[in-house]
């Protein structure tokens, strides 16, 4: 594909204009707000597990057929398993968790997180690229994000220590800050070598419906953290 960090760039949203990023950076939430937020975030991850392993179940047939090479797979397969657990490493949303740390709550009451709608319509998008696309289509739309992600992870690990976080509660911003770039890096390498087999135009609209998601993610932050609601409103957690 021509230019396509050009092409990409058309696409996506500045994250200073968005509305849970933009009020944080302003300095217009506190920590226990930004709690709330976290919650949303964490919704996201568990209504994207499974996904990685579609990616890779999607690559492993283009090899099959010989339509890429082993060489390139094998890239590109690091990358995708680089999210996932493994004996030496943490999975990114086991990375995730970390965030609530001290906060009281067991992983498995965390895990009964409510997804507000904008969540919920943010995974049912981020899915369907998965399920419904081909391999060259998710990966550039996770590209994509992984690349606008770089510089805005960074920013979140300074601003969350800047509230009160810890190093250990913000490993995630940390991680991805590092993680991302090369990440992105490699399925651009991958897109760039087989966008022929693909009309660029759906490679184009792939990443819009990525962006998409990261829109609808960022106004159930932004929902949560200005609601009137505490923390535990957010939890589906059996009544005393």
């Amino acid at each position: 594909m021509k230019n396509i960090d050009g092409l990409i760039d058309s696409v996506a949203p500045n994250f200073l204009e968005m509305n849970y990023y933009k009020s944080l950076f302003q300095g217009s939430f506190s920590k226990e707000q930004t709690m709330k937020a976290h919650l949303q975030d964490l919704a996201r991850s568990l209504g994207c597990i499974g996904l990685r392993e579609i990616q890779l179940n999607k690559l492993a047939e283009l090899v099959k057929s010989e339509t890429v090479s082993h060489e390139d797979a094998e890239e590109l397969r690091e990358v995708i398993l680089d999210e996932l657990p493994s004996l030496d490493r943490k999975s990114h949303y086991e990375v995730r968790l970390q965030m609530f740390e001290g906060y009281g709550y067991s992983e498995p009451e965390l895990k009964r997180v409510i997804p507000l709608p904008e969540a919920k319509e943010a995974t049912r998008i981020f899915r369907n690229i998965f399920y419904n696309r081909s391999l060259l289509e998710i990966t550039i739309a996770v590209g994509a994000i992984e690349n606008w992600y770089v510089p805005l992870a960074a920013e979140l690990e300074k601003c969350y220590l800047g509230l009160g976080y810890t190093p250990y509660q913000v490993a995630t911003y940390t991680l991805h800050k590092q993680a991302d770039y090369e990440h992105s890096k490699a399925c651009y390498k991958f897109i760039d070598r087989y966008s022929s087999l693909l009309d660029e135009n759906l490679l184009l609209e792939a990443v819009r419906e990525g962006f998409r998601s990261v829109i609808l993610y960022d106004d159930a932050r932004y929902k949560a953290a200005t609601s009137n609601l505490p923390f535990e409103s957010y939890l589906s957690l059996p009544k005393t």
